[in-house]
């Protein structure tokens, strides 16, 4: 599991039981028709960890990965699949859009996150040679994987902040995607 924490907070569970307590504070902190402090809403989240072969652990945060990028909804903003084609020929510029692309996903993270830019990438061998990711990946921590087929920009959160945790306790595992809009840590660069 050490080898997944460059890629996936990892927490280390007392018990097998995990409880989480979400506070979503109110917009205005006094409540203008009463002038009364506003109460936040509150709310818990259990989850009874899972016996998870450790073997499939890193195959399960993939598939998390994609379907919390999946949820995003400026998908088609992010896509080279028309760039790619427009300048194949045209090395400098491709390169310039490409690197645009991935910049603009990382700030969207930011943006709409609220925690910071996207810090870690998930792609395939394959792409990250063909697309010469080297020259604009600088202070990324990369994920390879070849069952990939596009790009994925994330945010490593603390476990305090929202996103994906992968709980532990003795043998069991459980990816959990926690805290409120876990998706808008997320973004998916399309190629095909």
């Amino acid at each position: 599991m050490k080898e997944l924490e460059k890629f996936v907070t990892l927490r280390e569970c007392p018990s097998e039981t995990l409880g989480m307590l979400f506070v979503d504070f109110k917009y205005s902190s006094i409540d203008e028709e009463n002038e009364n402090p506003v109460q936040p809403d509150v709310f818990e989240k259990k989850l009874s960890m899972t016996k998870t072969d450790k073997s499939k652990v890193k195959e399960l945060l993939i598939e998390k990965i994609i379907e919390l990028s999946n949820e995003n909804d400026m998908l088609e903003k992010f896509s080279l699949v028309d760039i790619l084609k427009e300048y194949k020929d045209d090395e400098l510029l491709l390169k310039r859009k490409i690197t645009a692309k991935f910049l603009n996903a990382s700030l969207y993270i930011a943006a709409n996150g609220r925690i910071g830019q996207g810090n870690t990438v998930l792609v395939s061998k394959e792409n990250y040679d063909k697309l010469k990711m080297s020259e604009y990946t600088e202070g990324y921590e990369l994920f390879f994987d070849d069952s990939v087929e596009d790009i994925y920009i994330y945010r490593r959160n603390g476990f305090d902040q929202p996103g994906l945790i992968l709980a532990t306790f003795e043998d069991k595992y459980e990816l959990i995607d926690i805290g409120f809009f876990p998706q808008k840590q997320f973004q998916k660069i399309t190629l095909k």
